[in-house]
């Protein structure tokens, strides 16, 4: 009985072929591209509160108030009718955060945070020698 000889290239490249279609996942990943989902984003870095910008101005004193991972609110304080009042500067927040002025000027001010995607909320008051931050 004569057996006939297969050539062993030929099986092999059609059985490396079968592979790498049943495994697309692995033959991208191999030469570089992404077989799994990228990795979530880091939360953002809080917006910080330059307090080099604080001290005197025309018309008052400005002063800048870290309000946590929320960010940074400035308000002005000025002597009007022989009584100080404090108004609201500016306001810079953390992405992701939203912040809403309840109180502009006058005796306080007041400012709410919230973030939407993770529920948290923060606030800060400031009255003539007094401020409040939660």
């Amino acid at each position: 009985m004569i057996r006939a000889r297969r050539p062993l290239l030929p099986a092999l490249a059609l059985g490396l072929a079968t592979a790498a279609l049943a495994a697309p996942g692995a033959a991208v990943a191999s030469h570089g591209g992404a077989a799994s989902p990228p990795a979530a984003d880091p939360a953002a870095a809080p917006v910080l509160c330059d307090f080099s910008l604080d001290g005197p101005v025309a018309g008052g004193f400005v002063f800048s108030n870290q309000v946590g991972a929320a960010g940074c609110v400035r308000v002005l304080v000025a002597t009007v009718g022989g009584a100080q009042q404090v108004s609201v500067e500016s306001v810079a927040t953390t992405p992701g955060w939203t912040a809403t002025v309840a109180n502009r000027s006058g005796q306080s001010v007041k400012v709410l945070f919230n973030n939407a995607a993770t529920g948290a909320r923060a606030e800060a008051k400031v009255e003539p020698g007094k401020t409040a931050i939660r």
